[in-house]
């Protein structure tokens, strides 16, 4: 699972210094600052831009989130999670970082969490397809075949061409005579009924299960114009 934090690379725009220097809009510009050395792949220039903007306004849920997406990409999923979680109880509607919570912990196998943070998250926007998915690789991991599918089906609609989308509905689909069989008692006794581990991972092995572990690429101007955030796993 991977994260992508910026859909193009901004250019610093001239002026940043001269904000700096009259302290005019000292948070904007360590922020844009921030934004160009990110896109730009300068992760330390990045960190210590967006926390120097924290200084001048340390309530910015937009800028927490950025910094759990570098977080994120640089392997820190302990600081990223909290960084999310900063950024949440500080703009409850910034869906970018709620999204991203939800996936973190999605992906260490806290589904319940995950999903609670997700059905907060579709109150606000209840059009979001990366929510819609998220819960259905959610579901098709912990074998809620029939909800899988519901979410898969909900989220195309919003995302139709969404390939790894319509791969996680295909295979719900491919496993719900068994999910039904198993749940109405009626499996033969030479079938093996899929079961999760203890970890976070799920003892099914097959691309489906892979797919809900690695998440589904997503493009797009991301999930919240407030900080341009775009998630890339789920």
């Amino acid at each position: 699972m991977t994260f992508s934090r910026l859909p193009s690379r901004p250019r610093p725009l001239p002026g940043f210094g001269r904000l700096l220097r009259s302290r005019s809009d000292i948070h904007g510009a360590h922020f844009f600052l921030g934004l160009a050395a990110d896109a730009l792949g300068e992760t330390g220039e990045a960190v210590a831009q967006y926390r120097a903007a924290l200084k001048d306004n340390p309530n910015d849920s937009a800028v927490y989130t950025k910094l759990g997406l570098i977080s994120e990409s640089t392997g820190k999923s302990d600081e990223a999670i909290a960084l999310f979680q900063k950024a949440v109880q500080l703009n409850p509607a910034n869906t970018s970082a709620r999204l991203n919570l939800a996936i973190k912990l999605v992906q260490r196998g806290n589904y319940g969490q995950g999903l609670k943070e997700l059905d907060v998250l579709l109150r606000y926007n209840p059009h979001d397809a990366a929510a819609h998915f998220t819960m259905g690789f959610a579901f098709l991991s912990t074998q809620r075949i029939d909800e899988a599918i519901a979410k898969f089906r909900q989220g195309l609609r919003y995302k139709p061409d969404d390939a790894e989308a319509h791969f996680g509905l295909g295979a719900a689909l491919a496993t719900l005579p068994q999910a039904r069989r198993r749940r109405d008692g009626t499996a033969g006794g030479t079938e093996t009924s899929p079961k999760l581990s203890t970890g976070t991972e799920t003892a099914l092995s097959t691309p489906a299960m892979n797919a809900a572990r690695r998440g589904s690429p997503l493009t797009g101007p991301g999930y919240n114009s407030q900080d341009g955030a775009t998630p890339r796993f789920y």
